[in-house]
Protein backbone atom coordinates (compact mmCIF):
# COMPACT_ATOMS: atom_id res chain seq x y z
CA UNK A 1 0.00 0.00 0.00
CA UNK A 2 1.24 3.47 -1.25
CA UNK A 3 0.74 6.55 1.66
CA UNK A 4 1.25 9.58 0.13
CA UNK A 5 0.81 12.61 2.51
CA UNK A 6 1.00 16.05 0.25
CA UNK A 7 0.82 18.64 3.65
CA UNK A 8 -1.46 20.95 1.80
CA UNK A 9 -5.35 20.87 1.64
CA UNK A 10 -6.76 19.68 -1.82
CA UNK A 11 -7.73 22.57 -2.86
CA UNK A 12 -11.33 23.76 -4.88
CA UNK A 13 -11.57 22.72 -8.60
CA UNK A 14 -11.21 26.62 -9.54
CA UNK A 15 -8.30 27.32 -8.02
CA UNK A 16 -5.43 27.09 -10.40
CA UNK A 17 -2.64 28.54 -8.29
CA UNK A 18 -3.19 26.10 -5.47
CA UNK A 19 -3.80 23.29 -8.24
CA UNK A 20 -0.43 23.81 -9.71
CA UNK A 21 1.71 23.94 -6.10
CA UNK A 22 -0.46 20.74 -4.85
CA UNK A 23 0.72 18.70 -8.61
CA UNK A 24 3.93 19.84 -7.46
CA UNK A 25 3.93 18.51 -4.35
CA UNK A 26 2.04 15.53 -5.30
CA UNK A 27 5.10 14.36 -8.14
CA UNK A 28 7.83 15.38 -5.37
CA UNK A 29 6.22 11.79 -3.55
CA UNK A 30 5.35 10.00 -6.46
CA UNK A 31 8.06 10.68 -9.33
CA UNK A 32 10.30 7.57 -8.26
CA UNK A 33 9.77 4.71 -10.61
CA UNK A 34 11.49 2.14 -8.72
CA UNK A 35 8.84 2.52 -6.08
CA UNK A 36 6.00 2.62 -7.32
CA UNK A 37 3.72 -0.37 -8.62
CA UNK A 38 0.92 -0.68 -11.59
CA UNK A 39 -2.06 -2.07 -10.42
CA UNK A 40 -4.39 -3.55 -13.08
CA UNK A 41 -7.36 -2.70 -10.56
CA UNK A 42 -6.88 -0.07 -7.81
CA UNK A 43 -8.73 1.71 -5.05
CA UNK A 44 -7.64 5.10 -4.27
CA UNK A 45 -8.40 6.30 -0.75
CA UNK A 46 -8.00 10.18 0.05
CA UNK A 47 -8.46 12.28 3.04
CA UNK A 48 -9.21 15.51 3.12
CA UNK A 49 -7.80 16.95 6.25
CA UNK A 50 -9.07 20.92 6.98
CA UNK A 51 -7.89 22.88 10.07
CA UNK A 52 -9.92 23.53 13.28
CA UNK A 53 -11.82 26.99 12.73
CA UNK A 54 -11.30 26.76 8.96
CA UNK A 55 -13.35 29.78 7.80
CA UNK A 56 -16.79 28.92 6.36
CA UNK A 57 -16.07 29.64 3.12
CA UNK A 58 -12.80 26.86 2.86
CA UNK A 59 -14.84 23.90 3.80
CA UNK A 60 -16.18 23.23 0.50
CA UNK A 61 -18.66 20.40 -0.77
CA UNK A 62 -16.56 17.25 -1.87
CA UNK A 63 -17.42 17.71 -5.04
CA UNK A 64 -16.04 20.92 -5.82
CA UNK A 65 -12.42 19.58 -4.67
CA UNK A 66 -10.01 19.16 -7.29
CA UNK A 67 -10.10 15.14 -6.72
CA UNK A 68 -9.80 14.60 -10.42
CA UNK A 69 -6.44 16.49 -10.00
CA UNK A 70 -5.37 13.18 -7.89
CA UNK A 71 -6.60 10.59 -9.98
CA UNK A 72 -5.21 12.20 -13.47
CA UNK A 73 -1.62 12.73 -11.95
CA UNK A 74 -1.69 9.14 -10.48
CA UNK A 75 -3.09 8.18 -13.69
CA UNK A 76 -0.43 5.89 -15.93
CA UNK A 77 1.52 5.66 -12.51
CA UNK A 78 -0.27 3.46 -10.25
CA UNK A 79 -3.25 2.80 -12.61
CA UNK A 80 -3.62 2.23 -16.55
CA UNK A 81 -6.49 4.58 -16.42
CA UNK A 82 -9.19 6.61 -14.06
CA UNK A 83 -12.22 4.94 -15.98
CA UNK A 84 -14.37 2.67 -13.30
CA UNK A 85 -12.89 -0.61 -15.21
CA UNK A 86 -9.30 -0.05 -13.65
CA UNK A 87 -10.26 2.68 -10.24
CA UNK A 88 -12.11 2.65 -7.39
CA UNK A 89 -12.52 5.69 -4.99
CA UNK A 90 -12.96 6.63 -1.11
CA UNK A 91 -12.76 9.77 -0.22
CA UNK A 92 -13.17 11.30 3.10
CA UNK A 93 -12.67 14.39 5.18
CA UNK A 94 -11.69 15.18 9.04
CA UNK A 95 -11.12 18.27 10.77
CA UNK A 96 -7.44 18.75 12.20
CA UNK A 97 -4.79 21.43 13.31
CA UNK A 98 -3.49 21.60 10.10
CA UNK A 99 -4.44 21.25 6.04
CA UNK A 100 -3.24 18.29 4.45
CA UNK A 101 -4.06 15.58 2.27
CA UNK A 102 -3.72 11.82 2.69
CA UNK A 103 -3.35 9.36 -0.12
CA UNK A 104 -3.51 5.57 -0.17
CA UNK A 105 -3.31 3.85 -3.03
CA UNK A 106 -3.15 -0.44 -3.50
CA UNK A 107 -4.69 -3.11 -5.49
CA UNK A 108 -8.59 -3.52 -5.36
CA UNK A 109 -8.57 -6.94 -4.22
CA UNK A 110 -6.98 -5.17 -0.80
CA UNK A 111 -9.91 -3.12 -0.47
CA UNK A 112 -10.67 -4.21 3.20
CA UNK A 113 -6.64 -3.29 3.83
CA UNK A 114 -7.08 0.25 2.23
CA UNK A 115 -10.17 1.12 4.22
CA UNK A 116 -9.18 -0.43 7.47
CA UNK A 117 -5.79 1.77 7.11
CA UNK A 118 -8.16 4.77 6.00
CA UNK A 119 -10.06 4.32 9.08
CA UNK A 120 -7.28 3.98 10.96
CA UNK A 121 -5.98 7.18 10.35
CA UNK A 122 -8.94 8.64 10.62
CA UNK A 123 -9.14 7.85 14.36
CA UNK A 124 -5.56 7.94 15.09
CA UNK A 125 -6.18 11.64 14.73
CA UNK A 126 -9.51 11.86 16.18
CA UNK A 127 -9.61 12.24 20.26
CA UNK A 128 -9.48 10.36 22.56
CA UNK A 129 -7.74 7.66 20.68
CA UNK A 130 -4.53 8.94 20.51
CA UNK A 131 -2.40 12.12 19.27
CA UNK A 132 -4.77 15.27 19.02
CA UNK A 133 -2.96 16.66 15.73
CA UNK A 134 -2.70 16.12 11.99
CA UNK A 135 -0.76 14.22 9.37
CA UNK A 136 2.82 15.27 9.27
CA UNK A 137 3.21 16.93 13.21
CA UNK A 138 5.86 15.62 15.35
CA UNK A 139 4.99 12.18 17.32
CA UNK A 140 2.80 11.27 14.48
CA UNK A 141 3.36 7.25 13.54
CA UNK A 142 1.91 7.04 9.92
CA UNK A 143 5.32 6.92 7.51
CA UNK A 144 4.82 8.92 4.06
CA UNK A 145 6.67 7.58 0.74
CA UNK A 146 9.13 9.91 0.62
Amino acid sequence: MFKIFIGQELPHKKSREEQFEFVKKLHEKIDKPEEVEMFDRAIVSIIICLPYGCPKNKVWDVDNRAINLILNNLKGIFFEDDDYFHLSLFVCGKKSLKADTVILIDSLSNYAEVMKETMSLLDYWNPPYGFFGTFGNEGANPEPIS
